[in-house]
């Protein structure tokens, strides 16, 4: 490369151009000026973007007339243009088994809603793989009582979520953590599950134990994963079960348990900076102790307790 660097009177004869999708382990000597120059980010696909590719990727196949791209598209965070075709082929597989199986006439094929929905249970989003990733079925009609508490967590976790653009507008700066704390059994887990539901974002699901490794530096780096990856999928809401496992107070004990902890402590305490710059992370964090939790994870907006418990039907 230093030495296709044309001279000052002529233009330049060769341009490098490379694609990686691990840019931090390329050698930095590669990425200083005089090399590669320029760097271009490729983020995932905008929900205007994915609609696009999503017509596309369908302007051949029939659609029936309930299905709804723009639906699709916005219920699709977190995918790039390779899931979004393997996503339009496998709804199309399920077109024709279901003609196929009915004896219909091949010459009125139509997509249908239950044909994306089968495809959208095999295809999920590549960038969200390896990590534990589900998608809550748990609606607010399923739990019954506790509507003050239902009221904070709506206006907490579903309205910036859903209403990004008004609180950009108005100049709200939403919450970026939950505390969730109570007795156990009083459902904190299937509370904030149903506020995943209702916000429609990409769930990301840990515990205190799936961070705990015999690997040094193991747990750390799932969790750097963890919120990289909620970045890219974006609006997305990270859940600590468990959270005062992961955020015990440090200085107690000089044991190796303890020693782990402090740096899982110290990472997501970064990271919990970090979105500051990050738009559509939200952070819940469910205990039921948490005056076990370091003073420094405080810095979550909003803190719910459970006073009752309540029922679920």
């Amino acid at each position: 490369m230093d030495s296709s660097k044309p001279s000052s009177n002529s233009a330049p004869q060769v341009v490098v151009v490379a694609s990686t999708n691990r840019v931090d382990a390329i050698d930095p000597a590669l990425r200083r000026s005089g090399r590669f120059d320029a760097e271009v980010e490729v983020t995932t696909p905008t929900e205007e973007e994915r609609l696009q590719i999503l017509k596309l990727c369908t302007k051949k196949v029939p659609l029936d007339p309930n299905v709804d791209l723009r639906t699709i598209a916005a219920s699709c965070d977190g995918y790039v243009g390779a899931d979004l075709e393997a996503l339009c082929r496998e709804a199309t597989i399920f077109m024709v088994k279901r003609s196929s199986d009915a004896n219909e006439d091949a010459s009125v094929l139509s997509l249908t809603i239950e044909d994306w929905e089968r495809a959208r249970s095999i295809v999920g989003p590549s960038i969200t793989r390896g990590v534990t990733v589900e998608i809550p079925k748990v609606t607010w009609e399923d739990i019954r009582g506790l509507k003050d508490l239902k009221k904070k967590l709506r206006q907490a976790v579903e309205w910036p979520i859903k209403h990004s653009a008004a609180f950009s507008r108005l100049g709200i700066s939403p919450v970026r953590g939950i505390l969730l704390h109570g007795p156990p059994g009083c459902s904190k887990i299937t509370l904030a599950k149903a506020a995943a539901h209702a916000a429609q974002a990409s769930f990301f699901s840990l515990s205190g134990a799936e961070l705990y490794s015999m690997y040094v530096g193991e747990g750390e780096a799932l969790l750097r994963n963890t919120f990289q990856r909620a970045r890219l999928a974006a609006p997305s809401i990270i859940l600590f079960d468990e959270a005062d496992v992961v955020a015990a107070k440090r200085g107690g004990s000089s044991s190796n348990n303890i020693t782990v902890g402090e740096r899982l402590l110290s990472t997501l305490l970064t990271e919990m900076d970090g979105l500051e710059e990050a738009k559509g992370i939200l952070v819940l964090a469910a205990t039921n102790r948490p005056h076990a939790i370091d003073a420094a994870l405080m810095r979550l907006d909003t803190l719910i307790g459970f006073y009752m418990y309540h029922y679920l039907i």
